[in-house]
């Protein structure tokens, strides 16, 4: 089991949510590191609606395109109890006695694939100092989790992190059967940010 860290200033398949999301059109619900705002616009949308100058740092950095995570043959992990791919969450308070937290998402792993890694995808709408954690939950109860730490962002930028199904003493890989996140402190609390999770083949 092993993790790959990466950074992107362009992400496609968050164009439509990161847009809605810095112009307040939608609502909320129930991600190296690079801000979203240098994509380009649908035909829809003006620039003014993102509220982007030409002279501003944002605007003059969009043309650098660091690494990003590489997930061949795509798939969208659905969520629990969700429809949409991509959950949107406002940070709720920690789990108290009398009431749990929203900081867990778990995606269902489809058993008829078996997929070489996955992609866990983490949009930020609010800057902030996030405590992240992914796992990969197997069938027999026990998990891998493949990364834990502080992320330090901006407003506005993603986070992608790749992980590999464990690999057994015989060298077949197990396959996972969800894909866990768990985001959020006390800090980040009414913060909000859209998670995904891609299955690569």
């Amino acid at each position: 089991m092993s993790f790959n860290l990466f950074s992107s200033r362009s992400r496609t398949g968050f164009q439509k949510r990161s847009l809605s999301l810095m112009t307040g059109t939608l609502a909320t619900g129930s991600l190296a590191i690079a801000p979203l705002i240098g994509l380009a616009s649908p035909p829809s949308l003006s620039p003014a609606a993102v509220n982007i100058s030409a002279g501003s740092p944002v605007a003059q950095n969009s043309q650098r395109l660091p690494p990003q995570v590489v997930c061949r043959r795509s798939l969208s992990l659905q969520p629990i109890g969700g429809s949409d791919p991509e959950v949107i969450k406002r940070v709720s308070l920690p789990s108290l006695l009398v009431s749990r937290s929203n900081w867990n998402t778990d995606f269902v792993v489809p058993t008829e694939i078996n997929f070489t890694s996955f992609r866990v995808n983490l949009f930020f709408k609010d800057s902030g100092t996030y405590n992240v954690k992914a796992f990969l939950k197997y069938g027999d109860d026990s998990n891998d989790r493949f990364y834990d730490q502080k992320v330090v962002t901006e407003a506005n930028e993603l986070v992608q992190m790749q992980a590999f199904p464990r690999r057994q003493s015989n060298s077949r890989v197990l396959q996972p059967f969800q894909v866990n996140t768990l985001v959020g402190n006390v800090g980040t609390v009414g913060n909000v940010y859209v998670v995904s999770v891609d299955g690569c083949r």
